[in-house]
């Protein structure tokens, strides 16, 4: 019932207990990946951190009618690795598997992928896994063919960053070696230094380190690639970021991430 895309991978058989019903109390909200796949079958997603990775959760549903033999294809992207499972146990082969029924009176069919980062997105490209279902609409009489997107709010590059627990002295002492730089101004409209912490929280998975005024210094990590070194100063309208790494590219795809932030603002 597991599947390895893109060599490596983890064992995912302790990560599926429940995973077909209802989610417990405290799990993360499911986000619609559409209203629907067609009217018969519904799609949510939920992620998890687990360790260095995360653990995409899509849970597919039929409200209204019994659909049997959907076919479920996903697309990954090269610089992900990811280990497939099924709450059914369904084997999947080359990143594809077969729900053999979906019924109304039943919970939702889960697929888990286990994903971590093998390499580093193009600067400006987000993370984006896509999955194709395929599946004879009984009530609609008709064959479906829809390929759907996880959304980012879901799934994305930074969702792969560990918040870093650093002082003061530790950034500062790591700043000049950490040498591969990138500047960027953003326009948003953060009422306070503080505002900003939480949106940078939220949007990056940074840790704050300090707050000085109105400039806010902040780490994380991201594995295989060190520690991520954050300076931002809070303007009128705008923040104006340095990023520093020790891998240039690790820098420029922080970097392109920074104007999620507005959208905090």
């Amino acid at each position: 019932s597991i599947y390895s895309h893109g060599g490596g991978g983890s064992d995912l058989a302790g990560l599926l207990g429940g995973a077909g019903h209802h989610p417990p109390a405290g799990a993360p909200p499911r986000t619609p990946l559409r209203s629907s796949l067609s009217a018969s079958v519904k799609v949510t997603a939920d992620t998890a951190i687990q360790g260095g990775s995360v653990l995409l959760s899509l849970h597919f549903h039929s409200p209204s009618a019994q659909i049997s033999d959907v076919t479920v294809e996903y697309t990954i992207p090269q610089c992900l690795q990811a280990s497939f499972a099924s709450s059914t146990g369904a084997a999947f082969t080359a990143c594809k598997s077969l729900i053999s029924s979906l019924d109304p009176s039943s919970p939702p069919v889960s697929h888990q992928a286990l994903l971590s980062l093998s390499s580093l997105p193009p600067p400006g490209q987000q993370v984006r896994v896509t999955l194709t279902a395929s599946y004879y609409d009984v009530p609609a009489m008709r064959p479906v063919r829809d390929t759907v997107e996880v959304p980012a709010s879901a799934l994305s590059f930074q969702a792969f960053l560990r918040p870093k627990h650093m002082t003061e002295q530790e950034f500062g002492g790591s700043w000049g070696a950490h040498a591969c730089e990138a500047k960027a101004e953003v326009a948003a409209g953060f009422a306070s230094a503080d505002a900003y912490v939480a949106a940078s929280r939220a949007a990056l998975n940074v840790e704050c380190v300090k707050v000085i005024g109105s400039e806010v210094i902040s780490a994380a990590s991201l594995d295989g690639q060190g520690t991520l070194l954050l300076h931002a100063r809070v303007g009128s309208g705008k923040v104006d970021f340095i990023v520093r790494s020790q891998n240039d590219a690790f820098t420029r795809a922080v970097a392109a991430c920074l104007p999620l932030l507005a959208e905090g603002s």
